[in-house]
């Protein structure tokens, strides 16, 4: 399973024509808090947020993935927010990161 990792507006932009839920991308600060990445270890150039990278979603204490907003015909379509993931297992996630990059 690969995710997406817009690395500028236009993938960012075509990503966003692409889906029609919010989406999980491959992008993350779990492994040290504010500074994102994508899963595959690569920095990021830009990034889409709404206002900025926010660490709470709905009173998620521990949000640390970025999930891409589905709102079509409105300017939240196509943006970031942080979310959790309570049952995510950074370990299995570590372990996938790894077959990705080297499968590449």
């Amino acid at each position: 399973m690969r995710f997406a990792c817009p690395s500028n507006f236009a993938h960012n932009y075509l990503l966003a024509s692409l889906i029609t839920s919010d989406t999980w991308l491959g992008i993350t600060d779990m492994y040290k808090e504010g500074k994102l990445r994508c899963l595959a270890g690569t920095t990021l150039e830009e990034t889409f947020f709404l206002s900025g990278p926010q660490n709470t979603y709905k009173r998620d204490s521990d949000a640390d993935f970025a999930v891409m907003r589905y709102s079509p015909g409105s300017r939240e379509h196509g943006r970031w927010e942080m979310q959790g993931a309570p049952s995510f297992n950074p370990t299995l996630s570590l372990t996938l990161v790894r077959k990705i990059v080297s499968s590449d």
